[in-house]
């Protein structure tokens, strides 16, 4: 008998596949006459041109989203005149390949935990909050975050220790100076359970200064994870204002050391996409 867990896993990942399906009929077609090669619109006016073999999450137009239809064609059809919230890429973190070939197949499975390590979710978000705004303490957009996120752990209980035994905790931020291996400002959860993974236990990364301007805020998975196949990632937040916006980075947690290159190799990619 299948265990709830299993069960769980098993829903969770057909949906995954059942989405990535639906997505690749909707931006590649049926077939190989169909195939749409491109996504086109602005960020913040500056006009943008992106093959549609590295989009994992579509185009987030600011009228309408990707899936809303044109009767005639079965689909909008996009100029560089539409505005562009958001969209995500998936390549091969060493190389920037991406995750479909030229035919909309799925060459690099994000779903297949042996090839997801070798994978970096690239995001990009025309928001610029992040790291354009200064406020009256001189803090920006990514300071406030990184603040945030301290402030919401120090001020707060938390529910912590192992599964079935779980309990109300204090866990504090403590500044642990600069990580040899990164060359950045780190600071992890002390306290009961930190051993453990938990969604409140993340390392924070950062250059910069912390009560002032952050250039780069890297929030890392901690503690022992309970599934032994998984892995610890990042989330490398950094300002982008050749459009103005700001882009994520997901990575494995394992390649941290290699932040700054990531970043220079991202920003490289995306803007190749201008026109």
């Amino acid at each position: 008998m299948m265990t709830l867990s299993l069960v769980k896993k098993t829903v969770v990942t057909a949906s995954l596949l059942l989405g990535l399906a639906i997505l690749s009929l909707n931006y590649f077609g049926s077939s190989s006459n169909t195939i749409k090669k491109f996504s086109v619109g602005s960020i913040n006016g500056v006009p943008i041109k992106v093959p549609n073999n590295y989009i994992y999450y579509p185009f987030q137009y600011s009228d309408s989203s990707y899936w809303s239809k044109n009767k005639s064609t079965g689909r909008v059809e996009r100029t560089y005149s539409d505005s562009v919230n958001a969209f995500s890429l998936y390549v091969a973190w060493e190389d920037l390949k991406p995750y479909r070939n030229n035919f909309g197949e799925i060459e690099l499975n994000p779903t297949d935990m042996s090839i997801k390590k070798k994978l970096m979710m690239i995001s990009l978000d025309s928001i610029y909050m992040k790291g354009k705004i200064i406020d009256e303490n001189g803090r920006n957009g990514i300071s406030r975050i990184l603040n945030l996120i301290i402030n919401r752990l120090n001020d707060n209980y938390v529910e912590a220790g192992p599964w079935g035994d779980r309990r109300k905790v204090s866990v504090k931020y403590i500044y642990r100076g600069i990580d040899k291996k990164t060359g950045l400002n780190y600071s992890e959860p002390d306290g009961p359970y930190v051993e453990l993974f938990h969604t409140w236990n993340q390392s924070l990364f950062w250059s910069g200064n912390k009560d002032g301007v952050v250039d780069d805020l890297i929030v890392c998975w901690n503690g022992k994870l309970i599934n032994p196949s998984s892995f610890k990632v990042c989330q490398h937040t950094f300002s982008f204002p050749e459009m103005k916006a700001y882009v994520t980075l997901e990575y494995p947690r394992s390649i941290l050391y290699k932040w700054n290159e990531l970043k220079e190799k991202s920003k490289k990619l995306i803007y190749r996409y201008k026109i």
